[in-house]
Protein backbone atom coordinates (compact mmCIF):
# COMPACT_ATOMS: atom_id res chain seq x y z
CA UNK A 1 0.00 0.00 0.00
CA UNK A 2 1.38 3.39 -1.07
CA UNK A 3 0.62 6.90 0.11
CA UNK A 4 1.68 10.16 -1.55
CA UNK A 5 4.41 10.91 -2.41
CA UNK A 6 5.13 7.19 -2.90
CA UNK A 7 5.78 6.01 0.66
CA UNK A 8 5.23 2.28 1.35
CA UNK A 9 2.98 1.81 4.35
CA UNK A 10 2.53 -1.98 4.16
CA UNK A 11 3.19 -4.83 1.77
CA UNK A 12 2.02 -8.40 1.54
CA UNK A 13 -0.84 -10.55 0.31
CA UNK A 14 -4.45 -9.56 1.16
CA UNK A 15 -4.71 -12.54 3.53
CA UNK A 16 -1.54 -11.53 5.37
CA UNK A 17 -2.61 -7.87 5.58
CA UNK A 18 -6.02 -8.72 7.01
CA UNK A 19 -4.46 -11.20 9.42
CA UNK A 20 -1.76 -8.90 10.78
CA UNK A 21 -3.38 -5.47 10.45
CA UNK A 22 -7.02 -6.40 10.83
CA UNK A 23 -8.89 -4.54 13.52
CA UNK A 24 -11.02 -7.49 14.60
CA UNK A 25 -14.64 -8.29 13.82
CA UNK A 26 -17.58 -5.92 13.45
CA UNK A 27 -21.17 -6.88 14.22
CA UNK A 28 -23.93 -5.16 12.28
CA UNK A 29 -27.21 -5.03 14.24
CA UNK A 30 -30.56 -4.28 12.59
CA UNK A 31 -33.11 -2.54 14.85
CA UNK A 32 -36.86 -3.11 14.38
CA UNK A 33 -37.52 0.31 12.73
CA UNK A 34 -36.24 3.89 12.69
CA UNK A 35 -39.26 5.02 14.73
CA UNK A 36 -38.50 2.52 17.50
CA UNK A 37 -34.88 3.69 17.49
CA UNK A 38 -35.92 7.29 18.12
CA UNK A 39 -38.43 6.34 20.83
CA UNK A 40 -35.84 4.36 22.74
CA UNK A 41 -33.49 7.37 22.68
CA UNK A 42 -30.52 5.11 22.03
CA UNK A 43 -30.97 3.37 25.39
CA UNK A 44 -31.15 -0.06 23.75
CA UNK A 45 -28.06 0.69 21.64
CA UNK A 46 -26.07 1.74 24.70
CA UNK A 47 -27.33 -1.22 26.71
CA UNK A 48 -26.13 -3.63 24.00
CA UNK A 49 -22.80 -1.78 23.86
CA UNK A 50 -22.32 -2.17 27.63
CA UNK A 51 -23.15 -5.87 27.40
CA UNK A 52 -20.62 -6.27 24.60
CA UNK A 53 -17.98 -4.30 26.50
CA UNK A 54 -18.42 -6.66 29.43
CA UNK A 55 -17.05 -9.33 27.06
CA UNK A 56 -14.87 -7.22 24.70
CA UNK A 57 -13.74 -4.09 26.64
CA UNK A 58 -12.38 -2.25 23.55
CA UNK A 59 -15.65 -2.32 21.64
CA UNK A 60 -17.22 0.86 20.29
CA UNK A 61 -20.16 1.63 18.02
CA UNK A 62 -21.05 3.63 14.94
CA UNK A 63 -24.44 4.28 13.34
CA UNK A 64 -24.36 4.44 9.53
CA UNK A 65 -28.20 4.67 9.40
CA UNK A 66 -31.05 5.12 11.92
CA UNK A 67 -31.85 1.42 12.25
CA UNK A 68 -28.32 0.03 11.64
CA UNK A 69 -25.71 -0.04 14.38
CA UNK A 70 -22.15 -1.28 13.94
CA UNK A 71 -20.37 -2.65 17.03
CA UNK A 72 -16.62 -2.80 16.43
CA UNK A 73 -15.20 -5.46 18.75
CA UNK A 74 -11.52 -4.63 18.16
CA UNK A 75 -10.73 -8.28 18.82
CA UNK A 76 -10.31 -11.49 16.79
CA UNK A 77 -10.53 -14.10 19.53
CA UNK A 78 -13.08 -16.70 18.35
CA UNK A 79 -14.14 -17.58 21.90
CA UNK A 80 -14.93 -13.97 22.78
CA UNK A 81 -16.73 -13.46 19.47
CA UNK A 82 -18.79 -16.59 20.15
CA UNK A 83 -19.85 -15.23 23.55
CA UNK A 84 -20.91 -11.95 21.96
CA UNK A 85 -22.96 -13.81 19.33
CA UNK A 86 -24.62 -15.87 22.04
CA UNK A 87 -25.61 -12.68 23.88
CA UNK A 88 -27.07 -11.25 20.64
CA UNK A 89 -29.04 -14.46 20.08
CA UNK A 90 -30.80 -13.73 23.33
CA UNK A 91 -31.59 -10.19 22.16
CA UNK A 92 -33.09 -11.56 18.94
CA UNK A 93 -35.11 -14.10 20.94
CA UNK A 94 -36.53 -11.28 23.12
CA UNK A 95 -37.28 -9.33 19.90
CA UNK A 96 -35.24 -6.34 21.01
CA UNK A 97 -33.33 -6.46 17.71
CA UNK A 98 -34.39 -7.80 14.34
CA UNK A 99 -31.18 -9.52 13.25
CA UNK A 100 -27.42 -9.27 13.32
CA UNK A 101 -24.52 -10.07 11.01
CA UNK A 102 -20.82 -10.50 11.71
CA UNK A 103 -18.43 -8.70 9.36
CA UNK A 104 -14.71 -9.25 8.95
CA UNK A 105 -12.08 -6.63 8.29
CA UNK A 106 -11.86 -5.73 4.60
CA UNK A 107 -8.77 -4.62 2.72
CA UNK A 108 -10.42 -1.20 2.28
CA UNK A 109 -10.72 -0.79 6.08
CA UNK A 110 -7.02 -1.56 6.49
CA UNK A 111 -6.09 0.95 3.78
CA UNK A 112 -8.15 3.72 5.37
CA UNK A 113 -6.75 2.97 8.83
CA UNK A 114 -3.15 3.05 7.55
CA UNK A 115 -3.85 6.33 5.75
CA UNK A 116 -5.29 7.84 8.95
CA UNK A 117 -2.31 6.68 11.00
CA UNK A 118 0.10 8.11 8.41
CA UNK A 119 -1.65 11.48 8.43
CA UNK A 120 -1.55 11.52 12.23
CA UNK A 121 2.20 10.80 12.15
CA UNK A 122 2.74 13.58 9.60
CA UNK A 123 0.88 16.09 11.76
CA UNK A 124 2.80 15.10 14.89
CA UNK A 125 6.11 15.34 13.06
CA UNK A 126 5.27 18.89 11.96
CA UNK A 127 4.33 19.89 15.53
CA UNK A 128 7.62 18.59 16.92
CA UNK A 129 9.61 20.07 14.03
CA UNK A 130 10.81 16.69 12.83
CA UNK A 131 12.60 17.16 9.50
CA UNK A 132 10.50 16.16 6.51
CA UNK A 133 13.40 14.23 5.02
CA UNK A 134 13.17 11.63 7.76
CA UNK A 135 12.52 8.18 6.25
CA UNK A 136 9.30 6.53 7.34
CA UNK A 137 9.50 3.35 9.34
CA UNK A 138 8.70 0.34 7.13
CA UNK A 139 6.43 -2.37 8.42
CA UNK A 140 7.96 -5.80 7.94
CA UNK A 141 4.99 -8.07 7.23
CA UNK A 142 5.17 -11.82 6.57
CA UNK A 143 3.51 -13.38 3.55
CA UNK A 144 0.37 -15.46 3.97
CA UNK A 145 1.05 -19.12 4.74
CA UNK A 146 -0.44 -21.76 2.43
CA UNK A 147 -3.18 -23.84 4.03
CA UNK A 148 -3.41 -27.55 3.30
CA UNK A 149 -6.60 -28.97 1.71
CA UNK A 150 -7.23 -31.05 4.85
CA UNK A 151 -7.24 -27.95 7.07
CA UNK A 152 -9.54 -26.16 4.60
CA UNK A 153 -11.93 -29.13 4.62
CA UNK A 154 -11.95 -29.19 8.43
CA UNK A 155 -12.66 -25.46 8.51
CA UNK A 156 -15.55 -25.79 6.08
CA UNK A 157 -16.94 -28.72 8.06
CA UNK A 158 -16.72 -26.72 11.29
CA UNK A 159 -18.59 -23.81 9.67
CA UNK A 160 -21.34 -26.12 8.43
CA UNK A 161 -21.56 -27.61 11.89
CA UNK A 162 -22.17 -24.17 13.34
CA UNK A 163 -24.82 -23.51 10.72
CA UNK A 164 -26.48 -26.86 11.48
CA UNK A 165 -26.72 -25.90 15.16
CA UNK A 166 -28.74 -22.83 14.22
CA UNK A 167 -30.78 -24.48 11.45
CA UNK A 168 -31.26 -28.17 12.29
CA UNK A 169 -34.57 -28.79 10.50
CA UNK A 170 -33.13 -29.14 6.99
CA UNK A 171 -30.50 -31.76 7.94
CA UNK A 172 -33.14 -33.67 9.92
CA UNK A 173 -35.53 -33.75 6.94
CA UNK A 174 -32.64 -34.81 4.70
CA UNK A 175 -31.91 -37.78 6.97
CA UNK A 176 -35.62 -38.73 7.18
CA UNK A 177 -35.99 -38.69 3.38
CA UNK A 178 -32.88 -40.85 2.95
CA UNK A 179 -34.02 -43.39 5.55
CA UNK A 180 -37.58 -43.49 4.14
CA UNK A 181 -36.32 -43.88 0.59
CA UNK A 182 -34.21 -46.86 1.68
CA UNK A 183 -36.68 -48.62 3.98
CA UNK A 184 -40.10 -48.16 2.31
CA UNK A 185 -39.20 -50.21 -0.83
CA UNK A 186 -37.93 -53.05 1.38
CA UNK A 187 -41.31 -53.22 3.12
CA UNK A 188 -43.29 -53.54 -0.12
CA UNK A 189 -41.00 -55.99 -1.94
CA UNK A 190 -40.56 -58.26 1.09
CA UNK A 191 -41.63 -61.82 0.30
CA UNK A 192 -41.72 -61.24 -3.47
CA UNK A 193 -39.95 -63.41 -6.00
CA UNK A 194 -36.31 -62.28 -5.96
CA UNK A 195 -35.61 -62.04 -9.69
CA UNK A 196 -36.22 -59.43 -12.35
CA UNK A 197 -35.39 -61.31 -15.55
CA UNK A 198 -37.59 -63.01 -18.13
CA UNK A 199 -38.83 -66.48 -17.36
CA UNK A 200 -39.47 -68.69 -20.39
CA UNK A 201 -42.26 -71.22 -20.33
CA UNK A 202 -42.45 -74.22 -22.62
CA UNK A 203 -45.11 -73.61 -25.27
CA UNK A 204 -46.17 -75.70 -28.24
CA UNK A 205 -46.23 -74.27 -31.76
CA UNK A 206 -49.51 -74.34 -33.69
CA UNK A 207 -49.26 -75.17 -37.44
CA UNK A 208 -50.89 -72.50 -39.61
CA UNK A 209 -51.20 -74.48 -42.87
CA UNK A 210 -54.94 -75.11 -42.73
CA UNK A 211 -55.16 -78.78 -43.84
CA UNK A 212 -52.65 -79.74 -41.09
CA UNK A 213 -53.73 -77.18 -38.50
CA UNK A 214 -55.85 -77.98 -35.42
CA UNK A 215 -57.78 -74.80 -36.29
CA UNK A 216 -59.63 -76.78 -38.94
CA UNK A 217 -60.90 -79.36 -36.43
CA UNK A 218 -61.65 -76.70 -33.83
CA UNK A 219 -63.94 -74.96 -36.32
CA UNK A 220 -66.09 -78.08 -36.74
CA UNK A 221 -66.63 -80.66 -39.47
CA UNK A 222 -69.13 -78.47 -41.32
CA UNK A 223 -66.72 -75.58 -41.64
CA UNK A 224 -66.14 -74.49 -45.20
CA UNK A 225 -63.62 -72.41 -47.07
CA UNK A 226 -64.94 -70.13 -49.81
CA UNK A 227 -62.61 -70.12 -52.86
CA UNK A 228 -62.60 -68.12 -56.10
CA UNK A 229 -62.02 -69.05 -58.92
CA UNK A 230 -63.27 -72.62 -58.60
CA UNK A 231 -60.56 -75.24 -58.02
CA UNK A 232 -57.89 -72.71 -57.01
CA UNK A 233 -57.22 -74.49 -53.68
CA UNK A 234 -56.95 -77.96 -55.29
CA UNK A 235 -53.70 -76.81 -56.96
CA UNK A 236 -52.01 -77.48 -53.60
CA UNK A 237 -52.38 -81.23 -54.11
CA UNK A 238 -53.84 -84.07 -52.03
CA UNK A 239 -53.39 -82.25 -48.70
CA UNK A 240 -56.47 -80.09 -49.41
CA UNK A 241 -58.85 -83.07 -49.59
CA UNK A 242 -59.67 -82.60 -45.90
CA UNK A 243 -60.96 -79.11 -46.59
CA UNK A 244 -64.67 -78.47 -47.19
CA UNK A 245 -64.32 -76.02 -50.10
CA UNK A 246 -67.21 -74.01 -51.54
CA UNK A 247 -66.32 -72.56 -54.92
CA UNK A 248 -67.40 -69.07 -55.98
CA UNK A 249 -67.62 -68.27 -59.68
CA UNK A 250 -65.75 -64.96 -59.52
CA UNK A 251 -64.60 -62.30 -57.07
CA UNK A 252 -68.01 -60.56 -57.05
CA UNK A 253 -69.74 -63.81 -56.13
CA UNK A 254 -67.05 -64.39 -53.47
CA UNK A 255 -67.68 -60.97 -51.87
CA UNK A 256 -71.46 -61.44 -52.03
CA UNK A 257 -71.25 -64.92 -50.43
CA UNK A 258 -69.07 -63.63 -47.59
CA UNK A 259 -71.34 -60.61 -47.01
CA UNK A 260 -74.49 -62.75 -46.79
CA UNK A 261 -73.16 -65.69 -44.76
CA UNK A 262 -70.40 -64.23 -42.55
CA UNK A 263 -72.41 -65.08 -39.43
CA UNK A 264 -72.32 -68.78 -40.38
CA UNK A 265 -68.70 -68.97 -41.53
CA UNK A 266 -66.16 -70.25 -39.00
CA UNK A 267 -63.08 -70.12 -41.25
CA UNK A 268 -63.20 -67.70 -44.21
CA UNK A 269 -62.03 -67.79 -47.79
CA UNK A 270 -59.64 -66.59 -50.48
CA UNK A 271 -60.20 -64.96 -53.88
CA UNK A 272 -57.28 -64.69 -56.34
CA UNK A 273 -57.24 -63.00 -59.74
CA UNK A 274 -55.53 -65.32 -62.26
CA UNK A 275 -54.59 -62.41 -64.49
CA UNK A 276 -53.11 -59.95 -61.98
CA UNK A 277 -52.49 -62.09 -58.89
CA UNK A 278 -54.53 -59.68 -56.72
CA UNK A 279 -55.75 -61.52 -53.65
CA UNK A 280 -58.65 -61.00 -51.29
CA UNK A 281 -58.62 -62.89 -47.97
CA UNK A 282 -61.52 -63.15 -45.51
CA UNK A 283 -61.41 -64.83 -42.09
CA UNK A 284 -63.39 -65.25 -38.92
CA UNK A 285 -61.74 -62.86 -36.47
CA UNK A 286 -62.72 -64.02 -33.01
CA UNK A 287 -59.84 -63.90 -30.46
CA UNK A 288 -57.03 -64.74 -30.61
CA UNK A 289 -57.33 -64.21 -34.40
CA UNK A 290 -55.14 -67.16 -35.47
CA UNK A 291 -57.54 -68.06 -38.29
CA UNK A 292 -56.57 -64.90 -40.14
CA UNK A 293 -52.90 -66.00 -40.18
CA UNK A 294 -53.99 -69.47 -41.34
CA UNK A 295 -56.05 -68.08 -44.27
CA UNK A 296 -53.15 -65.78 -45.26
CA UNK A 297 -50.84 -68.81 -45.24
CA UNK A 298 -53.29 -70.69 -47.49
CA UNK A 299 -53.37 -67.78 -49.97
CA UNK A 300 -49.55 -67.51 -49.87
CA UNK A 301 -49.20 -71.21 -50.76
CA UNK A 302 -51.61 -70.86 -53.70
CA UNK A 303 -49.76 -67.82 -55.06
CA UNK A 304 -46.33 -69.42 -54.53
CA UNK A 305 -47.17 -72.65 -56.37
CA UNK A 306 -48.91 -70.69 -59.15
CA UNK A 307 -45.71 -68.64 -59.58
CA UNK A 308 -43.65 -71.85 -59.72
CA UNK A 309 -45.95 -73.26 -62.41
CA UNK A 310 -45.82 -70.09 -64.51
CA UNK A 311 -42.00 -69.90 -64.29
CA UNK A 312 -41.51 -73.57 -65.15
CA UNK A 313 -39.85 -74.35 -61.84
CA UNK A 314 -42.67 -76.52 -60.50
CA UNK A 315 -41.81 -79.90 -59.05
CA UNK A 316 -43.78 -83.10 -59.12
CA UNK A 317 -45.56 -82.25 -55.89
CA UNK A 318 -46.56 -78.78 -54.66
CA UNK A 319 -44.10 -76.95 -52.41
CA UNK A 320 -45.83 -75.93 -49.21
CA UNK A 321 -45.04 -73.03 -46.85
CA UNK A 322 -45.79 -74.51 -43.45
CA UNK A 323 -45.64 -71.71 -40.87
CA UNK A 324 -46.23 -72.10 -37.14
CA UNK A 325 -47.65 -69.89 -34.42
CA UNK A 326 -46.33 -69.63 -30.84
CA UNK A 327 -46.98 -67.13 -28.05
CA UNK A 328 -44.29 -64.77 -26.77
CA UNK A 329 -42.58 -65.76 -23.51
CA UNK A 330 -44.21 -64.36 -20.42
CA UNK A 331 -42.50 -61.71 -18.32
CA UNK A 332 -42.24 -62.14 -14.56
CA UNK A 333 -44.98 -59.98 -13.04
CA UNK A 334 -42.72 -58.72 -10.25
CA UNK A 335 -40.40 -56.97 -12.69
CA UNK A 336 -42.50 -53.81 -12.85
CA UNK A 337 -42.94 -53.84 -9.07
CA UNK A 338 -39.17 -53.76 -8.60
CA UNK A 339 -38.78 -51.05 -11.24
CA UNK A 340 -41.37 -48.87 -9.51
CA UNK A 341 -39.61 -49.02 -6.15
CA UNK A 342 -36.24 -48.62 -7.85
CA UNK A 343 -37.45 -45.30 -9.27
CA UNK A 344 -38.78 -44.34 -5.83
CA UNK A 345 -35.43 -45.10 -4.20
CA UNK A 346 -33.55 -43.19 -6.90
CA UNK A 347 -35.79 -40.13 -6.50
CA UNK A 348 -35.29 -40.17 -2.72
CA UNK A 349 -31.51 -40.42 -3.10
CA UNK A 350 -31.41 -37.59 -5.67
CA UNK A 351 -33.48 -35.38 -3.34
CA UNK A 352 -31.12 -36.19 -0.47
CA UNK A 353 -28.04 -35.46 -2.56
CA UNK A 354 -29.41 -32.08 -3.71
CA UNK A 355 -30.29 -31.15 -0.13
CA UNK A 356 -26.85 -32.19 1.07
CA UNK A 357 -25.24 -30.19 -1.75
CA UNK A 358 -27.25 -27.10 -0.80
CA UNK A 359 -26.40 -27.57 2.87
CA UNK A 360 -22.67 -27.68 2.13
CA UNK A 361 -22.96 -24.69 -0.21
CA UNK A 362 -21.38 -26.37 -3.28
Amino acid sequence: MLTPPGKILASGSPVALKRDLGDGYTIQVLLPSPDDFEKQDSSLVQEILENIRAIAPLAFLSTPSPNHVLYHLKIRDSNIVGRVLGMLDGEVHMKKITSYEILGTTIEDIFLELMAENEAKDESSVDTLVPLVQKPTLVDLPNGRPVSPFVQACTIFHKRLLIARRSWLSPLLMIIVAVAGSCIPLVFIAGQQQECGQQFYSSSATPLYLPYSPILYAAGPSSQVIASPPGIISTLGPSTRSLNVTNALNNATFVDTISQNYHNLSLGGISISLSTGASLVAWEASPPGIRGSSMLNLASNVLYNRALNLSGNARGTPVLIQANYATFPKVVSNTFLYLKWLFFFGAAMVSTFLSFEELLGF
